[in-house]
């Protein structure tokens, strides 16, 4: 088997702020990091083009042509910055010699109070200096950034697509966007960026608010008023992260968090029919991993992989060491393409270092050096998931590399203050299947920006979603939707896809009928489980759970509290009571839709599918889910999945 080469080259562009309002200093800079290629050889090139400009003024010291960025090129440095002060840059991505994936993530590091000024005390009295507490400025509420994607002449155009728009804080979330995976394509048609051409994002920031307006020469304009002088000495630190990667031999990538690794230490997995790593049958791992960090985060990535396989922490002696959960268990699970290739992320909060003290690698149990704790990539049927432990052994395993002591050492570090341990926040920013046949009228979701924050692991899944440009006076079911291996046989999970139709409903996604008459029951997905899978009337069918719903204002814009605690089988307009089947409270708000029915926000409930009233709980256990918003018709019109984003959450 030839050994498929999946290659990656990660930019990070770092920018550190530091703002007050009389002499003002900001500097940013950039930093370039290149990895060496993983499980193979080969080339691939990220180049970087920027075009920058301040207050309406081109500066040539942070512009430059189609480049690998170092050091010496810094995006911004601007000293000075006052009020109403704004920037745009024009960033251009080729990427040479091969066909590629492309995503970005953005996120904050920091957002500190630095020095605590007369007039800053005046109007932030909780000001502190020199405390722990790197997230207590206010420079990231005062600071708004826009991406959008560019045609090319830097100018915010009312036919492109606005990425992010927002605080600083709010718009660098740490959630990776697509720019090109086998999903989404932003940057051009479906599929991936070919070798050797040229895209474009569009950047724009503002010393307070921005606004998106057409008749201005650069397509927004800044406004300074909205500041004030709590932001005076703030520090607030972030980074731009673009990764590549190439297609070939990867069709199924998608962009996921984890890519994003801070300074990750990789570890080499080979099979051993000798007991030796066997280099040359082209079955391999890598596991790239943070070595210090509140959760453990990681990357992993195998070839010639066949069937589903279970990554897990074994702790010895043989055959596990099961004495408790963290001594011993299971991290990922996942089924391979139909090229051998296995690709698992996550970001969990494992509650333990590695090896864990009662771990016999651990290395106050070893008298040598072979110390670290053991990851292997095993047949799931071969691992007891309960007890921690493995059945009998298989060459075919993915086990540690270099017996001599190359294993991994994971230093669960605190949290910074002001964070919890285990906060994820994801974007909902997919569009969904039934965009085209909206509820009443079709309005732009290209142009929302949706949110949402919450803790896992936790003994039940709640958070806060925060949402703009959505459709005004909408209400929206929020659902999670199971991903069959039918629809994605790479990262699918028949089991959670079940178990969560249970909870709620049943939806086919290979039929043409609308989104209604797609549904299914208990009875027909059964029925159809039983057909085989080359019958062709076999439907691929998902299940779904509507747990809760939220009420967009007339702008668009919506800020709440959502808890997974019901199975409902449609929203109803019935004065705000749970499991009602009235619709009488509607009304015609909208002007610029009059005869359009919606529901005060008051007046929202559930008619109950399972369960009873907030007496639906989820399992113990890990899911990999959409997320989806669902217009709610009140049975006026159709129900529309419009936005949907992928969530990985663990209840304990």
């Amino acid at each position: 088997m030839k050994l498929k080469a999946i290659l990656e080259k990660v930019i990070v562009l770092v920018f550190i702020s530091g703002l007050v309002f009389a002499v003002s200093k900001a500097f940013f800079r950039d930093v370039e990091k290149s990895t060496t290629n993983v499980l193979g050889a080969g080339a691939i090139n990220l180049l970087v083009d920027n075009q920058s400009s301040f207050n309406g003024q081109s500066r040539s010291q942070s512009s430059w042509a189609f480049k690998d960025l170092t050091s010496s090129d810094l995006f911004f440095n601007f000293q000075n910055l006052k009020p109403g002060d704004y920037g745009t840059d024009k960033i251009g991505l080729k990427v040479n010699d091969s066909s590629s994936w492309l995503c970005v993530e953005l996120k904050l590091n920091s957002d500190d109070d630095g020095s605590c000024q007369v007039n800053e005390l005046k109007v932030d009295t909780e000001c502190s200096e020199n405390n722990d507490d790197y997230f207590d400025g206010e420079l990231g509420q005062q600071l708004e950034f826009v991406f959008w994607v560019d045609d090319g002449d830097g100018i915010i155009q009312g036919n492109e697509h606005i990425i992010l728009n927002g605080q600083a804080k709010d718009v660098f979330n740490g959630q990776p966007i697509s720019l090109a995976d086998f999903q989404t394509n932003l940057l051009s048609t479906a599929g991936p960026l070919p070798a050797n051409q040229e895209f474009y994002l569009g950047q724009a920031w503002c010393y307070g608010h921005i606004n998106l307006d057409p008749t201005s020469p650069s397509g927004y304009t800044c406004d300074g008023f909205p500041t004030d002088n709590a932001s005076q000495t703030d520090d607030l630190k972030g980074k731009i992260s673009f990764y590549s990667t190439q297609s070939q031999n990867n069709s199924n990538f998608v962009c996921s968090k984890n890519l994003f690794l801070n300074n990750p230490t990789t570890y080499i997995m080979e099979n051993k029919p000798e007991g030796s790593p066997n280099t040359s049958d082209g079955i391999r791992g890598v596991l790239k991993y943070e070595p210090i960090a509140p959760t453990f985060n990681y990357n992993f990535v195998g070839v010639g992989i066949t069937g589903e396989q279970c990554l897990i922490y074994y702790a010895d002696d043989w055959p596990g060491n099961g004495l408790t959960g963290k001594t011993g268990f299971l991290i990922n699970r996942g089924i391979p393409d139909t090229n051998g290739n296995l690709s698992l992320t996550g970001s969990q909060d494992i509650g333990t270092d590695l090896p864990n003290p009662d771990d016999q690698n651990h290395p106050n149990n070893t008298p040598d050096n072979m110390y670290g704790a053991k990851i292997w990539l095993i047949p799931c049927g071969q691992y007891n998931e309960t007890e921690h432990k493995v059945n009998s052994y298989s060459s075919l395993w993915l086990l540690d590399y270099d017996e001599a002591g190359y294993r991994v050492n994971y230093t669960r570090s605190p949290p910074p203050t002001g964070q919890v341990v285990g906060q994820q926040s994801i974007s909902i920013d997919q569009l969904g299947p039934e965009i085209n046949s909206q509820y009443a009228y079709q309005h732009n979701y290209s142009q929302a920006n949706v949110n949402f924050s919450y803790v896992s692991p936790s003994s039940q899944l709640q958070g806060q979603i925060t949402a703009t440009g959505l459709k005004p006076y909408a209400t929206y079911q929020t659902k999670f939707t199971g991903i069959p291996t039918c629809i994605n046989q790479t990262n699918g999970d028949d089991s959670a896809n079940e178990y969560i139709g249970y909870q709620g409903r049943w939806t086919c996604l290979n039929c043409s009928a609308s989104a209604v008459n797609n549904n299914r029951t208990d009875a027909q997905y059964e029925a159809n489980k039983a057909l085989a899978d080359n019958d062709p009337n076999k439907e691929c069918i998902a299940g779904y759970l509507v747990f809760d719903y939220f009420t967009a204002d007339s702008n668009g814009n919506a800020s709440k509290t959502i808890v997974a605690d019901n199975s409902y089988h449609v929203l109803r307009c019935g004065g705000g009571v749970c499991d009602t089947s009235s619709d009488s409270y509607l009304t015609q708000p909208d002007s610029a839709h009059p005869a359009v029915n919606f529901c005060p926000a008051d007046k929202v409930d559930g008619e109950i599918e399972r369960f009873g009233c907030h007496n639906m709980s989820l399992d113990q256990t890990s899911y990999h889910l959409k997320m989806s918003l669902t217009e709610e018709s009140f049975h006026q019109g159709n129900w529309a999945t419009v936005l949907q984003g992928d969530i990985n959450f663990t209840i304990n």
